[in-house]
């Protein structure tokens, strides 16, 4: 285990939902600069061959709906056809990988913090959110999260 993964896992959980957060905010970041440049996303589902137009201010709408605690029931139908066409690759063409990791990885804190019962692995979304930056900034923007936390 990295120096890094350790001092994320020796934080209390309190601690490591900060970390999530601050993760998130920037993984959100990405996302939304991502879907400004393109405008509109549209996809056509491999199951019925529907097309959809991609809610892309679902992942801003699920961070506000857990700070707000409200509409998380909502929240939870309108990811219904987005997640199941990204984990049937309908997206794939459409939105870059460290794109997917972004809505992923925001999908999951979503989950993690609506649901107690959710079994989502802390590290999951460490991982997904900074799978959504560049590589050079994983060890920095971890170490930056974590020691924000430690203040």
């Amino acid at each position: 285990m990295s120096p890094l993964a350790a001092s994320f896992f020796a934080l209390s959980a309190q601690g490591r939902r900060d970390v999530h957060f601050r993760l998130v905010a920037l993984a959100l970041q990405e996302w939304e600069s991502f879907c400004q440049k393109a405008g509109s996303i549209h996809y056509r589902d491999s199951v019925v061959g529907m097309k959809h137009d991609l809610d892309l201010k679902l992942p801003r709408d699920a961070i506000a709906s857990l700070h707000s605690n409200q509409h998380i029931a909502h929240i939870r139908q309108r990811y219904l056809e987005p997640i199941v066409a990204m984990q049937d690759d309908d997206l794939e063409s459409v939105i870059p990988s460290s794109m997917q990791f972004a809505y992923y990885g925001i999908y999951n804190l979503f989950n993690k913090y609506s649901d107690p019962s959710a079994n989502i692995e802390d590290w999951l979304i460490v991982n997904q959110c900074l799978s959504a930056l560049p590589q050079p900034e994983w060890d920095s923007t971890l170490g930056r999260a974590i020691a924000e936390v430690q203040r």
